[in-house]
Formats: C-alpha cells, structure tokens, sequence
C-alpha cells in the first residue's frame, strides 16, 4: 500500500467495470436482489476501507464462513 488513494480509486474502478461487463453480458432474472447485492458488496468494500480492523481473529473467521451467504444469494439471483 505504497499510495492507499490510487489503489482504492482503482479497485473501485474494476469493481464498476465488472459490475457493468457482467450487466451488459447477462440479464440477471431478479433485477432488485442483484442491484441489492451490488450496494450490500459496495458497502462492505467502503467498510474494509475506511472502518476499523477486526477486533478479534475469531470476527474474521466468522465473516469468511458467513461470506458463502453472499454465493448463496448470487445463485439464487441467477437461478
């Protein structure tokens, strides 16, 4: 993290280049639950970045394990 500005405006700018590959790509079947997760994953990007860190490593495992939710909600998007 040698410049923390560059590098966050740059993964922001692949996060909406992938959302907008994806979008033009496909037509997902539920419109609002994937604009939904769009925001929810966009939220959690702008919390890794300006929140504070964990405050235990048992937090962080348990988000890791509780991220297979964020798969599960991307198949039934889809599905």
């Amino acid at each position: 993290w040698n410049s923390p500005i560059v590098e966050t405006a740059f993964e922001l700018l692949l996060f909406v280049v992938g959302v907008y590959l994806y979008f033009r790509s496909t037509q997902p079947k539920r419109k609002i639950a994937f604009w939904l997760l769009i925001g929810f994953l966009f939220i959690v990007s702008l919390m890794n970045i300006f929140g504070p860190p964990p405050p235990d490593p048992m937090s962080v495992a348990w988000s890791a394990n509780l991220m297979w939710l964020i798969v599960l909600w991307a198949w039934w998007i889809e599905k």
